[in-house]
């Protein structure tokens, strides 16, 4: 008897009827041929292997699969948060009515306090000609290719790609009309109407059910933002701010330069035995805060030209917004007070209001003393925008917090005490006592201490008060993102690139900052060896020149950051003891300074 040789029925194709003989056949086919149905297939059985271990629990629906698809054409940025598991400024959970009557209170009421009169003057000279000269059609080119490609379209409706076009077709338009602007201190009003997005300030979603952890970004029509980016430049190149200033300086690594130096000061007075009193203050809503009044007697302090104090002005009066949160727009709301965070404009301007404190705080000689050639060097502040720092001894620490006190009762700002911490230690009979005198206060609220094994966030880096600035937890965050990109319906290569352009660059900065360890950096390194393995299905033998040899040797390309963070370092190091910045220099001596030369 003849045995039936026909297809056992696993070999039939649902989609297309056709036979295949071998079962790895048909998953070639259904791969290639039906790659949608195949991967509806996967989702519906993902929740059969939920919670195995190493795996994320999250199953992709189908509309959340078809924005993965559309974001790889259109923003791959966007798609890498998304699996990632960062919120998007869209997903605000607050209601409209929260929204409106929160910004309403913010925005609305105006500040009038701006008196200034009693601290610091500037010493400064300002050139009004670099300042107020023609718009050129060199500095609209510069400028235009400074926005990025992604920047969002304002309420003009204008993109990025429409001012280009009306660069090209006449190259002198946009010099002239702005040079207009300039010279006659006239914004129109079709211009004052902003947009208002919110931006998340962390990942953790409980956190994010306040309004706090959201950080308000204005969009202004895309003809204002590429003016204002010129007067930022022309601004930038003209006021003289105190050194201890470092938010938002061309090219200055502001926040490198001030967490070495306290990582310096804190490891300097360990090293030479010394007091040390360190207070990190956080001013409460500080670009909401600044009045017009403040903002323009700021602007005459520095000796400005009066016609750009009026073209503040003008830029600052009349101004509406509309705030989009939850999907949702709440109606127009006048702005009285403040400047536009997402302005290339605004930082500078509240560099510029924040001045005569910072200023004040240095010239009261009560900081940390350290040694350079034979001179001495005071620093009583590291400041960063609104990221303010204080390092004293103890017993000036309260000097320095009543000036603050009294600088933010003079010109409107607020501090928040609940947010402003502090930590002392004194060198005593051998040893050092830490925290052990009264708290502080502001009014009459205390200052609470950070204990000397917990840490406190300041630009990013966590600040440990005995060791400096500390290392992150990143190889727990770096298996997390992995779990992510295993979930998301996605291709190797997709992965592969999400993985190298998104993932390992994510830690660099804290990694530099914190001089990460040797071991530190092998065990990422491995992680992310291994998921790189796992992605493309390369053999668990593949040679590692492979995985490291660049794209152009016929390698993958994959950053190894056990090469690179280290050589980033030195150059860092390197950088920063040939600054220009005297206090910078004296904290790398002061850091290895011998008690006997003090």
């Amino acid at each position: 008897m003849q045995r039936n040789k026909a297809t056992p029925n696993w070999g039939l194709c649902s989609a297309c009827d056709q036979r295949f003989s071998t079962q790895s056949g048909l998953g070639q086919h259904k791969r290639h041929r039906h790659p949608v149905l195949r991967n509806e297939k996967r989702l519906k059985s993902a929740p059969k292997v939920k919670g195995k271990p190493g795996r994320s629990d999250r199953i992709w629906s189908q509309e959340e699969v078809a924005l993965l698809r559309e974001l790889e054409k259109t923003n791959r940025r966007q798609l890498a948060r998304e699996i990632l598991g960062a919120p998007t400024s869209s997903s605000c959970p607050l209601s409209k009515e929260e929204l409106e009557t929160c910004f309403r209170e913010k925005l609305s009421a105006p500040n009038k306090n701006s008196n200034i009169n009693k601290y610091a003057s500037y010493t400064g000279k300002v050139d009004d000609w670099t300042l107020m000269k023609p718009i050129e059609v060199e500095e609209v080119e510069a400028a235009i290719k400074g926005i990025d490609e992604n920047s969002a379209t304002g309420p003009d409706g204008l993109k990025l790609q429409d001012l280009r076009t009306i660069h090209e077709q006449e190259e002198t338009h946009l010099p002239r009309l702005f040079s207009l602007w300039l010279k006659s201190s006239t914004i129109p009003d079709s211009l004052k109407k902003s947009w208002t997005v919110l931006i998340p300030k962390c990942e953790d979603k409980d956190r994010l059910k306040s309004i706090d952890n959201w950080q308000p970004v204005t969009i202004d029509p895309m003809l204002l933002r590429l003016f204002t980016k010129i007067m930022a430049k022309h601004q930038s190149e003209t006021v003289e701010i105190n050194p201890r200033q470092k938010g938002f300086l061309a090219a200055t690594p502001g926040c490198n330069e001030n967490i070495v130096i306290l990582e310096n000061i804190i490891k300097g007075a360990k090293h030479n035995h010394k007091d040390l009193t360190v207070v990190f203050v956080d001013l409460a809503k500080a670009f909401d805060s600044v009045g017009l009044k403040l903002l323009i007697k700021s602007l005459q302090r520095v000796k400005l030209p009066e016609a750009f104090v009026h073209l503040i002005e003008e830029l600052y009066t009349g101004n509406t917004t509309v705030v989009e949160g939850n999907g949702n727009l709440i109606t127009p709301i006048n702005i009285q007070r403040g400047v536009k965070q997402g302005d290339p404009l605004s930082p500078i301007l509240f560099n510029i209001a924040l001045d005569p404190l910072v200023c004040s705080l240095e010239r009261a000689n009560s900081g940390v003393s350290m040694p350079l050639g034979g001179k001495r060097v005071n620093c009583s502040t590291l400041t960063f925008t609104d990221d303010i720092v204080l390092s004293n001894s103890y017993t000036c620490m309260a000097r320095n917090l009543k000036l603050l006190q009294a600088h933010c009762d003079h010109t409107g700002l607020s501090i928040n005490p609940a947010k402003t911490k502090g930590f002392h230690f004194t060198f005593k009979r051998k040893t050092f006592l830490h925290n052990h005198f009264t708290n502080w206060k502001l009014r009459d609220e205390s200052i609470a201490y950070i204990p000397p094994c917990d840490t406190e966030k300041y630009l990013g880096a966590c600040i440990n008060p005995w060791a400096g600035v500390a290392e992150g937890e990143w190889e727990e965050k770096h298996k997390s993102w992995v779990k992510g990109m295993q979930a998301a319906p996605l291709r190797p290569r997709q992965r592969l690139e999400i993985l190298k352009i998104h993932v390992i660059p994510r830690p660099y900065f804290h990694l530099i900052l914190t001089e990460a360890s040797q071991a530190t950096l092998i065990k990422l390194d491995q992680i992310i060896h291994n998921t790189t393995k796992e992605f493309l299905h390369l053999p668990t033998h593949t040679a590692d020149g492979v995985l490291y040899a660049s794209n152009r040797n016929s390698g993958l390309g994959v950053p190894k950051l056990e090469v690179q963070i280290p050589s980033t370092i030195v150059r860092k190091c390197e950088a920063l003891e040939m600054s220009s910045d005297v206090v910078i220099r004296a904290s790398f001596q002061y850091k290895g300074e011998s008690v006997a030369g003090l």
